[in-house]
């Protein structure tokens, strides 16, 4: 069975669940509740268990596993929902053209970087913008 509990309802709720160790399968935890669940042995230790499931961990990165780690034991899968990061640009077609970006086709982060240089040239009364990215991971 699976019971939905709607977010008003879930601090109280999941606390209550946690603290009279209660029956559950899966429970969403967070940065706020998670060192403190694993402290009152909420959670299994699942690291060796890790090792028998390879497409799990290699689905999520090695620094995601790190940050699940409490005394060096794995006790959770990260979501991996909040993890991304959007960005969007608009552009009209003629400005993006005199940039060479082909609006046909996706445009990678180093497209626009790189078309992000000759802003200036092209249209000095236009602005140029910063991009800070992480790039790899």
């Amino acid at each position: 069975d699976v019971e939905v509990v709607g977010w008003g309802d879930w601090d109280t709720r999941r606390n209550v669940l946690v603290n009279t160790a209660g029956d559950y399968d899966i429970l969403f935890t967070n940065l706020n509740t998670y060192t403190n669940d694993v402290a009152t042995g909420a959670f299994l230790d699942i690291t060796d268990l890790l090792e028998s499931t390879p497409d799990l961990k290699a689905s999520v990165p090695d620094d995601y596993w790190d940050a699940m780690r409490v005394n060096g034991q794995i006790y959770g899968v990260p979501a991996m929902k909040d993890s991304d990061t959007g960005f969007a640009f608009k552009l009209g077609y003629e400005f993006a053209s005199g940039l060479q970006l082909n609006a046909a086709y996706k445009v990678s982060m180093t497209d626009v970087a790189d078309a992000n240089s000759g802003v200036a040239e092209l249209r000095p009364q236009s602005f140029s913008f910063g991009i800070a990215y992480r790039w790899g991971k």
